[in-house]
């Protein structure tokens, strides 16, 4: 049985309590580390911030130039990730199952579920018939029609943190200014 520094633990009481926000900016959870934790030193923090990492608390990716001064909670990332594949099912589905009655009222349902994370009009004026998503291809418009929400609710100005993420965890490679592939998705 493995002891845990009872640091680690205040530290992560202190992020459910104060640092909820989706994405925090690493010197106000070095501050929190440090009033509610005790952990000064640099180092520490690191580490703290690694375990909480294994646990699926947060993510913290010190080795990204972009996403270094940033520590987003897990399920913020995960929602982020399940957006996009779920975009690309429902587009999916969409194409195979117009026809029958079930599978209407299936895909009713899950774009409806959909509608409460992804600006729908958008995504379909950026992709028509999620023609490009089939093919793993992203285009500008579709990121910020699937994260422009995910990113406001994050209080984030724009997708950019969104595409660096998705672009550090290898999910999605740039190929032009405007456009990206996610190799997965490539059918």
């Amino acid at each position: 049985r493995a002891l845990v520094p009872v640091a680690y633990i205040k530290l992560r009481a202190a992020l459910v309590t104060y640092g909820a926000k989706p994405v925090l900016d690493l010197d106000f959870v070095e501050k929190l580390a440090q009033q509610h934790a005790g952990i000064t030193a640099e180092d520490k923090l690191h580490r703290a911030l690694a375990m909480l990492q294994c646990w699926g608390v947060l993510v913290h990716f010190g080795d990204s130039p972009l996403l270094r001064k940033t520590v987003l909670q897990a399920r913020w990332c995960s929602g982020l990730i399940y957006t996009l594949f779920m975009c690309a099912h429902f587009a999916s589905t969409k194409q195979e199952h117009q026809k029958t009655v079930s599978a209407a009222r299936s895909l009713s349902e899950m774009e409806d579920s959909l509608a409460q994370k992804v600006d729908m009009e958008r995504l379909a004026a950026s992709d028509p018939g999620g023609s490009l998503l089939l093919r793993g291809i992203v285009t500008r418009g579709a990121i910020e029609a699937m994260f422009g929400g995910l990113s406001k609710a994050a209080g984030l100005k724009s997708t950019e943190l969104c595409v660096a993420l998705l672009e550090h965890v290898r999910i999605l490679y740039r190929v032009q200014d405007d456009s990206f592939v996610v190799p997965s998705l490539f059918q």
